[in-house]
C-alpha cells in the first residue's frame, strides 16, 4: 500500500456514527427493561460481593442486617433472577444467601465472620438445592469446608436437587473428600 492510500492505524475498523446509532437503537428495542427493584437487588448483590472480596466486616454487617434481613425476614437471601432456568420450570423461586457467595470467593476469616452473625442459616439452599457446604466442596475449598463442618447445625449429608451430597460434589481423593468421609 502506498503512503498516500494508507489509513492511519486504528481507523480501519472505526465504526461510523450511523452504525453506532443503529446499534444503540437496536439495543434499546431488544433490551428488556428491568424494574427498579431488580436493579436495587443487583446493586445489593454487587455491594455484597465487593464487601466479601475485600473482607469488609463493617460493610457486611450493614448489608446483612439491613438490606437482606429487612427484605427477607430472619434469613438473608439473594433473589434468583427471573430469567434463571431454575425458576422457569414453575417451581417456587429459591435464593442464595451471603454465605453461598462467601464460601466461593471470600477469605476464611470473612466466612467465619459471616457464620458469627446469628441471622445466617448454614443449611440454607440455593436455587440448585446446594448448601454452602456443597459449594465449598465443589470449589475444593478445604479451609472453608473445615470451618463449616465445625458448625453445630451443619448437615453434611443433605442432598441437592440432583440428589448429591457435598461429598459427591468434591474432587475424588481430595483433602475435602477425606474430611467429608470423616477420615
Amino acid at each position: 500500500m502506498s503512503a498516500s492510500t494508507a489509513r492511519p492505524m486504528g481507523h480501519a475498523r472505526t465504526p461510523t456514527m450511523t452504525s453506532i446509532s443503529s446499534q444503540i437503537s437496536t439495543t434499546k428495542r431488544s433490551a428488556p427493561i428491568q424494574s427498579s427493584s431488580a436493579v436495587e437487588e443487583s446493586l445489593r448483590t454487587f455491594k455484597l460481593l465487593e464487601a466479601l472480596r475485600a473482607g469488609d466486616h463493617a460493610a457486611l454487617t450493614t448489608i446483612v442486617h439491613t438490606s437482606y434481613s429487612a427484605h427477607q425476614g430472619s434469613h438473608p437471601t439473594i433473589p434468583v433472577a427471573p430469567s434463571s432456568p431454575a425458576s422457569m420450570d414453575g417451581s417456587p423461586r429459591q435464593s442464595s444467601t451471603p454465605l453461598h457467595l462467601a464460601v466461593q470467593c471470600a477469605s476464611t476469616g470473612t466466612v467465619e465472620f459471616l457464620l458469627s452473625l446469628a441471622t445466617l442459616d448454614v443449611n440454607a439452599r440455593d436455587a440448585s438445592g446446594n448448601t454452602a457446604l456443597h459449594l465449598a466442596a465443589k470449589s475444593n475449598r478445604a479451609d472453608v469446608v473445615r470451618i463449616l463442618l465445625e458448625e453445630k447445625d451443619v448437615n453434611d449429608v443433605m442432598v441437592n436437587n440432583e440428589g448429591k451430597t457435598p461429598e459427591q460434589m468434591c474432587p475424588k481423593g481430595s483433602e475435602v473428600a477425606q474430611m467429608l468421609e470423616g477420615g
